[in-house]
């Protein structure tokens, strides 16, 4: 049976637990089969500090998903908090959306969400509460 209700979607879990192999493969089939993709970006400090060690031929945490071709219109980017001026402005120009749980990251003592000022980028913004 055939709906437009469910769809499958990319979910690498976030770039820390995934291979630059890995992440390639799974953009080409975003983009061959028009899929969205779901991950995690800079939800804490410590995170995005390992992904500069784990990626060092990459500027900042958003040209690891750039350089794998997972940035797009149809890309939801979980949390978001510590993302730069630059990385904001990139994510706008890709389409990408921040999906972002207040309850969530207050809970996990990630670090508090300027909502604000990523609409001021135009990058597209969800916000949700459990």
């Amino acid at each position: 049976m055939n709906t437009d209700l469910v769809e499958p979607i990319i979910t690498p879990r976030f770039a820390l637990t995934c291979t630059d192999g890995l992440m390639t493969a799974l953009g080409d089939l975003a983009k061959n089969k028009n899929l969205a993709v779901q991950t995690h970006v800079s939800e804490n400090q410590a995170e995005c500090e390992v992904a500069k060690q784990l990626f060092p031929d990459c500027n900042d945490y958003v040209e690891i998903y750039e350089k794998t071709g997972l940035l797009g219109k149809r890309t939801l980017l979980a949390h978001g908090i510590y993302l730069s001026d630059d990385e904001l402005t990139r994510l706008a120009s890709a389409g990408t959306t921040i999906v972002h749980c207040p309850d969530s990251n207050t809970g996990l003592l990630s670090g508090f969400f300027n909502a604000k000022r990523t609409a001021e980028y135009g990058t597209g913004l969800l916000l949700y509460y459990f």
